[in-house]
């Protein structure tokens, strides 16, 4: 027969292999779903601060895209519906007298069609002093119709008198299903 302190070591050596399983069953069971919980509610807090920084962003670029859009109509209700060559060329002319230069040519091209408005461009050639020439493109940027001087040239040498400037002009209105 077994001493009786074998069987009281074998009973303890029992007891503990059955609470190391039991041990092992509850941490897989229980601890690493907490565990596995815990890293997934680290991971939803980055989330939710990734969130709440764009959201901020998100509500600037709104902002803009709506200052962009007013920005757009704007401009829009400031484009004739339609350009007059006959028009552009009185107040060219009148811009020459108040000047003091003189138009020595006007060649309009074909209308380029945009999304948003539609574009000519002409090409003047006008002569005069450089203060004259110099006024004369103040008072063309100045002028009603939104316009964009594309190519500027000035032929003639320094020391002359006279010089001509040739310049190539962006003229802007409205898309054609607006006209």
């Amino acid at each position: 027969m077994r001493d009786a302190r074998q069987i009281d070591t074998l009973g303890r050596l029992a007891l503990v292999a059955l609470i190391l399983t039991f041990s092992a069953l509850v941490s897989r069971q229980v601890v690493r779903p907490l565990l596995a919980a815990r890293r997934d509610l680290g991971a939803f807090r980055s989330a939710v601060q990734i969130l709440s920084r764009a959201e901020g962003s998100l509500e600037k670029i709104d902002g803009e895209i709506r200052q962009a859009t007013e920005e757009i109509a704007a401009g829009q209700a400031l484009l004739p519906q339609a350009l007059n060559l006959d028009d552009f060329v009185v107040r060219m002319a009148g811009l020459a007298r108040a000047t003091g230069v003189r138009i020595e040519a006007i060649t309009p091209r074909e209308v380029v069609e945009h999304r948003h408005y539609r574009e000519r461009q002409i090409d003047l050639r006008v002569t005069g002093s450089c203060a004259a020439l110099y006024a004369f493109l103040l008072r063309l940027e100045q002028g009603d119709q939104l316009s964009r001087v594309g190519e500027l040239r000035m032929v003639g040498e320094p020391t002359d008198a006279r010089r001509a400037l040739e310049l190539q002009l962006a003229l802007y209105f409205s898309p054609a299903e607006a006209a």
